[in-house]
């Protein structure tokens, strides 16, 4: 098969190592295009590498990758830029099938004649009710007037989205709680649920913070959790041992900044646990990279973690500080040992992004079969 991995914006790798991921997968056994409009110059060599053998194409490259209203207007909005990634599918024609693994990207089919043949398919990422969730729980930036306002604009979005979510062939869902949201919203199917893990990466691994005690604490997710944060400076001064790493720095924590992905690994293994905080997740990533390494995770019963974890006994949920506390308080006094670690892991094995991978190809292959039938 010819297949294309659509990614129009890639100013980071991080939230599209999944879609970089399954292109170099599915590449061993196919002709596999990942394909951008602009990536950041700064990390071409880094997507060549995990995109191989696959091949990339892109229309330019910039050295500034920045988010924002601009950004959404030109590339979510607006039809431009999909114009452009259509034509540069069209330059890689024969295809069998396009996978757009983006918010961006939407009206892309518009521009691509059906009489080409070429199957489309979209994974739904977050949807709109991440913007106006994560607005109304902002103290910081009038939550009543912005939801006021943003009702009206959530309409017209949905408007706007039902249009192009159908003009796809194919629409998968990143977890099960977007395919909820997604059909109840839109009420159109989907043909299954689509993320995975590199367990060939996230797995346990021996460091120098192993001799240490203490629960990890990614910030990444905290941007607009400002009670998470306020939990995290409790449980500091109730003196938890507490090591964070990512964009956020939380007085009275020790804080690693950026870790690349390899020092991320080996804080989730030698961790008695992860704690995971967060305003807006329709999956997080985190806890299952987390599981991977062999460390549990406590979390919030909420959103994309409740629905996918629910029934895995390694992650932990909490509503009230005292009950963050005390589970914190009983990893920290217990040994995790290789029982512990080792159902950790299994626990999240069945999303490997390599089993992941195979059902990908083998579902485009009947699609593909089905379309050459008929």
């Amino acid at each position: 098969m010819r297949i294309a991995i659509v990614v129009p914006y890639l100013a980071k790798v991080e939230g599209n190592k999944i879609a970089l991921i399954l292109a170099s997968k599915l590449a061993k056994n196919n002709e596999v295009f990942v394909v951008s409009y602009a990536v950041k110059d700064s990390i071409i060599d880094e997507v060549n590498s995990l995109i191989s053998p696959a091949k990339f194409f892109y229309q330019k490259a910039i050295s500034n990758g920045r988010y924002g209203i601009r950004f959404a207007i030109k590339y979510q909005l607006l039809k431009g830029v999909d114009r452009k990634m259509a034509n540069l599918l069209k330059a890689l024609m024969p295809l069998d099938i396009y996978l757009v693994i983006s918010n961006e990207g939407h009206w892309i089919p518009i521009y691509f004649d059906k009489a080409y043949g070429t199957k489309s398919a979209l994974v739904v990422m977050e949807l709109h009710d991440h913007g106006f969730i994560s607005a109304g729980n902002d103290p910081l930036r009038f939550p009543i007037l912005r939801t006021v306002l943003a009702s009206p604009a959530y309409g017209l979005a949905k408007v706007i989205e039902y249009k192009r979510f159908k003009s796809f062939d194919i629409l998968f869902a990143n977890s099960k709680w977007t395919q909820i949201v997604f059909q109840y919203l839109y009420g159109l199917p989907v043909s299954g649920i689509l993320f995975g893990i590199d367990t060939e990466v996230f797995k346990p691994t021996p460091s120098k913070f192993s001799e240490m005690n203490f629960i990890a604490v990614p910030t990444i997710s905290l941007k607009k959790d400002y009670y998470g944060r306020r939990l995290i400076s409790k449980l500091a001064k109730d003196g938890i041992p507490l090591l964070s790493y990512g964009p956020i720095k939380i007085e009275g924590v020790k804080h690693l900044g950026y870790l690349s992905q390899d020092e991320m690994v080996k804080i989730l293994s030698a961790a008695k646990a992860t704690l995971f905080l967060f305003n807006y997740e329709a999956l997080g990533l985190i806890p299952f990279e987390s599981l991977a390494c062999g460390t549990p995770v406590i979390t919030y019963p909420k959103q994309g973690p409740l629905v996918e974890l629910s029934d895995n006994p390694n992650v932990i949920y909490f509503r009230e500080y005292e009950e963050l506390l005390k589970n914190c308080r009983l990893h920290l006094n217990s040994a995790k040992d290789e029982m512990t670690i080792n159902k950790c892991r299994e626990s999240v094995l069945k999303y490997d992004i390599s089993k992941v991978s195979v059902d990908v190809e083998q579902l485009f292959q009947t699609i593909i079969f089905n379309k050459n039938k008929s």
